[in-house]
């Protein structure tokens, strides 16, 4: 398996990234965290607080398949969501953006069109270990009603097994 990305540092975020999230999803605890590759000890400390910061958005995601456009400037590419948090959401779709991407898009949510602005953080090009393909964004300034939303429905979150489902022609992984 290969890593790639801009500079070393940014590949082997990549591969570690990975490892972690292969660990966890075995249930499985790392032993020690290798350093970067042009590091320092301020960098290393942003890692590990970004690294507290994506397992607290780990822990509040959640299980929505909604409909989703998206677009570089305007939102015309269909796709469904695959988790939302009040950070980000992950869209499943087999043509991602490359990273650092900025999206405008433009989720549906309960019969209103909820304008977004984010950025491609990851990419998953292909469907691996029962997790599909598609593109993890960051957003920028969430709109109130997203948050809104976000937050209801983390007061009653819907059961594994029932996920609110689009109907559409778009592309799923």
């Amino acid at each position: 398996m290969k890593f790639v990305a801009l500079t070393a540092a940014a590949a082997q975020h990549k591969a570690i990234e990975y490892i972690r999230q292969h660990c966890k999803h075995r249930g499985l605890t790392l032993r020690a965290e290798v350093g970067s590759v042009e590091s320092s000890e301020v960098d290393r400390e942003e890692e590990e607080k970004t690294a507290r910061s994506e397992d607290v958005q780990a822990a509040q995601r959640q299980l929505r398949s909604l409909f989703i456009r998206y677009g570089l400037t305007r939102p015309t590419d269909e796709a469904a969501t695959d988790d939302l948090s009040e950070g980000g959401l992950f869209i499943r779709t087999n043509s991602p953006q490359p990273v650092g991407t900025d999206l405008t898009l433009r989720l549906e949510v309960e019969g209103f069109g909820i304008p977004l602005q984010g950025v491609v953080c990851w990419v998953r090009e292909v469907s691996e270990g029962g997790r599909p393909a598609g593109m993890g964004i960051k957003l920028a300034r969430p709109h109130p009603r997203y948050i809104h939303y976000i937050r209801q429905k983390r007061k009653a979150p819907a059961p594994e097994h029932e996920v609110e489902e689009w109907k559409g022609t778009a592309e799923q992984g």
